[in-house]
């Protein structure tokens, strides 16, 4: 018969399991503690989120949840005014859409000023208008429903018109939002980037070529239909004044300006000022004491400087405003316009917030 066999453990490998299943409790002890406090933020995080973010979904309008806004905020700088207005569709905030990428894609893209100073704001992805005063504070909304907001200005009495560039539609609204005219523009009239400004009773379309064309007047307090076999066609851009400024550069060199009459086209004067780097030159405004405003973009070299160029009535260059900020997350009808106080606007719809700034 087999002897029996006997499994002998050395007191040494029995200490050496002891060990192995110590060092295993502790470390299962550790993923243990580590798992509920990766649970524990990852939770606060997401609550977090729900209060403060806006919606970010791709094709999708970013708003920040109604019981959260942010209402804007004026500061005031050493020459200017500057509201931060945040994104989204509560009070005080303007809205926008963005992109797979998180880039914008469309939100607020132009903005005039009133006989008064005030600044109108085009939120055309919440569907109204932002007024804001000439201190930078909201005023008021004002709810236009139905209708795209690409373009808008406004007249001496506070009507407001809006230009539906899908529908090439220009609406007349009163102060209080009240449609009171839609009227279908020409197509052929409108060919190129630009904007709609108002001066007395005609409406104009500046276009791209520093050159106005008239689609329609205001006749009786409504709008009214222009006459398209008339002339309509201007070599400039039109002032509350009746002035009309044609503005032309040599590239790198000059500026070139022609202040004239539209209805007698005879000169009133003519001059040309040194300007180094010169890249473009726009008309923008001209204010109740007859001195005009001209935004010019100029290369140092390393980089392009927004500029704008000031003139008394005999066309004496009084000032340069250059702009602090040019960052620009969507394109927008204009970059800058002077008030009849000759407080110089810009507003910036940028990547995380829009920014509208007033230079007394």
């Amino acid at each position: 018969m087999p002897a029996a066999k006997t499994k002998i453990h050395s007191p040494k490998n029995y200490r050496s399991r002891i060990v192995i299943s110590a060092i295993l409790i502790v470390i299962g002890l550790f993923l243990v503690i580590w798992l509920q406090q990766s649970r524990t933020s990852a939770h606060s995080q997401s609550n977090d989120s729900q209060d403060t973010n806006s919606q970010d979904t791709a094709g999708q309008a970013a708003f920040a949840p109604r019981n959260s806004s942010t209402p804007s905020k004026a500061e005031v700088r050493s020459n200017y005014v500057e509201t931060t207005i945040q994104y989204g569709n509560g009070d005080g905030q303007i809205g926008i859409i963005r992109g797979a990428g998180g880039q914008p894609v469309s939100g607020p893209e132009s903005f005039t000023i009133g006989a008064d100073g005030s600044v109108y704001l085009a939120d055309q992805v919440n569907q109204r208008v932002l007024v804001y005063s000439n201190g930078g504070e909201l005023l008021r909304s004002i709810s236009i429903s139905g209708i795209g907001l690409a373009d808008l200005t406004v007249d001496g009495k506070g009507n407001i018109y809006v230009y539906d560039d899908a529908e090439r539609r220009l609406s007349q609204f009163s102060s209080d939002g009240s449609l009171l005219k839609n009227l279908l523009l020409n197509p052929a009239d409108i060919v190129s980037r630009g904007y709609v400004h108002i001066e007395g009773q005609s409406v104009y379309f500046a276009n791209s070529a520093n050159t106005d064309i008239l689609i329609a007047s205001v006749q009786d307090g409504i709008l009214t239909a222009a006459d398209l076999n008339s002339d309509r066609n201007s070599d400039g851009i039109h002032s509350v004044t009746g002035k009309v400024y044609s503005i032309d550069v040599t590239r790198g060199q000059d500026l070139q300006v022609r202040v004239h009459n539209d209805s007698e086209n005879l000169d009133e004067q003519q001059f040309t000022v040194s300007l180094p780097g010169i890249l473009s030159a726009t008309y923008v405004g001209e204010d109740q004491n007859g001195q005009f405003y001209i935004q010019t973009e100029r290369s140092d070299g390393t980089a392009i400087a927004l500029e704008v160029q000031k003139f008394d009535m005999k066309g004496q260059l009084l000032a340069t405003t250059r702009m602090p900020e040019t960052d620009y997350a969507l394109g927008t009808t204009k970059l800058l316009e002077v008030g009849n106080d000759g407080a110089i606007v810009q507003f910036l719809p940028q990547n995380d917030q829009a920014t509208l700034q007033i230079f007394q």
